[in-house]
């Protein structure tokens, strides 16, 4: 059998990278509609609790 081949039929009965990515991204959505937060709100709040030196202050004005 063709590698190519053999390859392909691999990735057709494996979901891709993307597909994994959306299927978490709404898991993530899911858990988080009862505290009505969004994943990049979820995300800021993380990136905020774990970087003590970085504070809301220092963002450039628009």
């Amino acid at each position: 059998m063709d590698l190519g081949k053999r390859h392909n039929e691999k990735r057709e009965n494996n979901p891709v990278r993307l597909e994994l990515l959306l299927r978490l991204e709404e898991n993530f959505r899911i858990c988080l509609e009862p505290i009505h937060m969004t994943p990049l709100q979820t995300g800021s709040l993380l990136f905020l609790s774990r970087y003590t030196g970085a504070k809301l202050t220092d963002a450039e004005p628009c």
